[in-house]
Protein backbone atom coordinates (compact mmCIF):
# COMPACT_ATOMS: atom_id res chain seq x y z
CA UNK A 1 0.00 0.00 0.00
CA UNK A 2 1.44 3.53 -0.91
CA UNK A 3 2.31 5.69 1.76
CA UNK A 4 1.02 9.59 1.04
CA UNK A 5 3.16 12.00 3.25
CA UNK A 6 1.99 16.41 3.43
CA UNK A 7 5.50 18.19 3.86
CA UNK A 8 5.02 21.98 4.67
CA UNK A 9 6.46 23.34 1.77
CA UNK A 10 8.76 26.11 3.15
CA UNK A 11 9.83 23.74 5.16
CA UNK A 12 13.46 21.90 4.00
CA UNK A 13 13.82 18.35 2.89
CA UNK A 14 15.83 15.75 4.10
CA UNK A 15 15.76 12.71 2.05
CA UNK A 16 17.07 9.51 2.97
CA UNK A 17 20.23 8.45 1.34
CA UNK A 18 19.33 5.36 -0.41
CA UNK A 19 17.23 4.28 -3.90
CA UNK A 20 14.13 5.35 -3.26
CA UNK A 21 12.92 2.30 -5.56
CA UNK A 22 15.21 -0.65 -3.76
CA UNK A 23 16.92 0.72 -0.71
CA UNK A 24 20.33 0.30 -1.88
CA UNK A 25 23.33 3.15 -0.76
CA UNK A 26 25.60 3.24 -3.61
CA UNK A 27 25.41 4.48 -6.64
CA UNK A 28 22.74 7.42 -6.36
CA UNK A 29 21.42 9.75 -8.84
CA UNK A 30 18.79 12.48 -8.62
CA UNK A 31 14.90 12.22 -10.27
CA UNK A 32 12.70 15.19 -10.58
CA UNK A 33 8.61 15.22 -10.06
CA UNK A 34 6.98 17.93 -10.12
CA UNK A 35 3.18 19.45 -9.78
CA UNK A 36 1.53 22.22 -11.02
CA UNK A 37 -2.18 23.92 -10.28
CA UNK A 38 -3.83 26.64 -11.39
CA UNK A 39 -4.48 29.45 -8.67
CA UNK A 40 -6.69 32.30 -11.19
CA UNK A 41 -7.97 32.77 -14.36
CA UNK A 42 -9.08 36.30 -14.80
CA UNK A 43 -9.47 38.93 -17.41
CA UNK A 44 -6.50 41.33 -18.21
CA UNK A 45 -5.60 44.06 -20.68
CA UNK A 46 -4.09 41.54 -23.02
CA UNK A 47 -6.55 38.96 -22.76
CA UNK A 48 -6.85 35.87 -19.88
CA UNK A 49 -4.78 35.95 -17.22
CA UNK A 50 -3.78 32.61 -16.04
CA UNK A 51 -1.80 32.68 -12.26
CA UNK A 52 -0.13 29.08 -11.70
CA UNK A 53 1.93 27.43 -9.56
CA UNK A 54 4.76 24.63 -9.81
CA UNK A 55 6.31 22.66 -7.05
CA UNK A 56 9.37 20.40 -8.10
CA UNK A 57 11.42 17.69 -5.80
CA UNK A 58 14.32 15.98 -6.44
CA UNK A 59 14.84 12.58 -4.79
CA UNK A 60 17.86 9.78 -4.74
CA UNK A 61 17.62 6.85 -6.87
CA UNK A 62 19.85 4.49 -8.21
CA UNK A 63 21.18 4.36 -11.70
CA UNK A 64 19.42 1.03 -12.51
CA UNK A 65 15.78 2.63 -11.20
CA UNK A 66 16.83 6.08 -12.92
CA UNK A 67 16.40 5.45 -16.48
CA UNK A 68 13.32 6.59 -18.03
CA UNK A 69 12.20 8.47 -15.10
CA UNK A 70 12.76 11.25 -16.13
CA UNK A 71 9.79 11.64 -19.27
CA UNK A 72 7.85 9.33 -16.60
CA UNK A 73 7.60 12.34 -13.97
CA UNK A 74 6.93 14.81 -17.07
CA UNK A 75 3.67 12.51 -18.41
CA UNK A 76 2.54 12.01 -14.81
CA UNK A 77 2.78 15.78 -13.80
CA UNK A 78 -0.62 16.78 -12.56
CA UNK A 79 -1.02 19.97 -14.57
CA UNK A 80 -4.14 21.00 -16.74
CA UNK A 81 -2.17 20.48 -19.99
CA UNK A 82 -0.61 16.97 -19.22
CA UNK A 83 -4.58 15.26 -17.79
CA UNK A 84 -5.99 16.52 -20.82
CA UNK A 85 -3.56 14.64 -23.11
CA UNK A 86 -3.50 11.32 -20.75
CA UNK A 87 -7.45 11.86 -21.09
CA UNK A 88 -7.12 11.85 -25.07
CA UNK A 89 -4.80 9.01 -24.78
CA UNK A 90 -7.11 6.74 -22.87
CA UNK A 91 -9.55 7.74 -24.97
CA UNK A 92 -7.56 6.86 -28.34
CA UNK A 93 -6.46 3.97 -26.60
CA UNK A 94 -10.12 2.14 -25.43
CA UNK A 95 -11.69 3.14 -28.48
CA UNK A 96 -8.58 1.99 -30.46
CA UNK A 97 -8.26 -1.59 -28.98
CA UNK A 98 -11.51 -3.24 -30.63
CA UNK A 99 -11.07 -0.74 -34.08
CA UNK A 100 -7.26 -1.30 -34.38
CA UNK A 101 -7.84 -5.16 -34.02
CA UNK A 102 -10.93 -4.98 -36.86
CA UNK A 103 -8.42 -3.29 -39.59
CA UNK A 104 -5.91 -5.11 -38.71
CA UNK A 105 -7.50 -8.15 -39.34
CA UNK A 106 -9.16 -6.63 -42.29
CA UNK A 107 -5.86 -5.55 -43.71
CA UNK A 108 -4.30 -9.10 -43.22
CA UNK A 109 -7.12 -10.50 -44.67
CA UNK A 110 -8.19 -12.56 -41.36
CA UNK A 111 -11.82 -11.15 -41.58
CA UNK A 112 -13.61 -10.33 -44.63
CA UNK A 113 -14.26 -6.47 -46.06
CA UNK A 114 -17.99 -5.53 -46.85
CA UNK A 115 -18.26 -5.49 -50.54
CA UNK A 116 -18.27 -1.95 -51.21
CA UNK A 117 -15.60 -1.10 -48.19
CA UNK A 118 -12.37 0.65 -49.21
CA UNK A 119 -9.24 -1.36 -47.87
CA UNK A 120 -8.51 0.04 -43.93
CA UNK A 121 -5.82 3.35 -44.35
CA UNK A 122 -2.81 2.68 -42.85
CA UNK A 123 -2.94 6.13 -41.06
CA UNK A 124 -5.71 4.84 -39.11
CA UNK A 125 -4.46 1.54 -38.02
CA UNK A 126 -0.82 3.40 -37.08
CA UNK A 127 -2.93 6.36 -35.22
CA UNK A 128 -5.18 3.31 -32.90
CA UNK A 129 -1.84 1.17 -32.80
CA UNK A 130 -0.08 4.40 -31.29
CA UNK A 131 -2.54 5.44 -28.94
CA UNK A 132 -2.43 1.59 -27.38
CA UNK A 133 1.09 1.93 -27.01
CA UNK A 134 1.08 5.24 -25.32
CA UNK A 135 -1.47 4.51 -22.85
CA UNK A 136 0.52 1.56 -22.13
CA UNK A 137 3.49 3.56 -21.48
CA UNK A 138 1.67 5.81 -19.31
CA UNK A 139 0.09 3.10 -16.84
CA UNK A 140 3.96 1.41 -16.79
CA UNK A 141 4.89 5.36 -16.32
CA UNK A 142 2.89 5.46 -13.29
CA UNK A 143 3.81 2.27 -11.57
CA UNK A 144 7.46 2.73 -12.31
CA UNK A 145 7.82 6.43 -10.54
CA UNK A 146 8.93 5.71 -6.76
CA UNK A 147 7.93 9.16 -5.57
CA UNK A 148 4.73 11.10 -6.86
CA UNK A 149 3.59 14.50 -6.27
CA UNK A 150 0.09 14.01 -6.10
CA UNK A 151 -0.94 17.48 -4.13
CA UNK A 152 -0.51 20.93 -3.62
CA UNK A 153 -2.22 23.46 -1.75
CA UNK A 154 -0.88 26.64 -0.81
CA UNK A 155 1.24 25.58 2.00
CA UNK A 156 2.00 21.99 1.46
CA UNK A 157 2.70 19.27 -0.91
CA UNK A 158 1.74 16.00 -0.91
CA UNK A 159 3.95 12.78 -1.65
CA UNK A 160 3.06 9.43 -2.44
CA UNK A 161 5.71 6.90 -2.13
CA UNK A 162 5.47 3.52 -4.03
CA UNK A 163 7.86 1.78 -1.32
CA UNK A 164 6.90 1.54 2.37
CA UNK A 165 10.14 1.69 3.79
CA UNK A 166 11.40 4.49 2.14
CA UNK A 167 8.37 6.63 2.98
CA UNK A 168 8.92 5.19 6.85
CA UNK A 169 12.77 6.71 6.65
CA UNK A 170 11.62 10.26 5.42
CA UNK A 171 9.01 10.35 7.92
CA UNK A 172 11.16 9.63 10.48
CA UNK A 173 13.60 12.47 9.09
CA UNK A 174 11.02 15.05 8.24
CA UNK A 175 8.43 14.68 11.29
CA UNK A 176 9.12 18.73 11.90
CA UNK A 177 8.11 19.67 8.64
CA UNK A 178 4.92 17.18 8.17
CA UNK A 179 1.48 17.96 8.08
CA UNK A 180 -1.38 16.05 8.63
CA UNK A 181 -3.10 14.51 5.15
CA UNK A 182 -6.73 15.33 5.20
CA UNK A 183 -8.81 11.69 5.78
CA UNK A 184 -10.28 12.57 2.39
CA UNK A 185 -6.95 12.90 0.37
CA UNK A 186 -5.74 9.30 2.14
CA UNK A 187 -8.14 7.83 -0.72
CA UNK A 188 -7.72 9.62 -3.89
CA UNK A 189 -5.49 8.05 -6.34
Amino acid sequence: MAKKVSVDVDAPILWPMCCARCGVNEGLTSSRVSIGSVRSVGPSPFGVQITSTMAMLDYPVCHAHATGLGFAGIVTRRTLLFRFLRGFIYFIAILGVPVFLMMAARAVGVASTPHNAQPSPMVFIAMFAAGIAAAAYLVHAFRALPVRLVGQSSDTVTIRFGNDAYAVKFIAQNRKSLREVPWWKKFVV
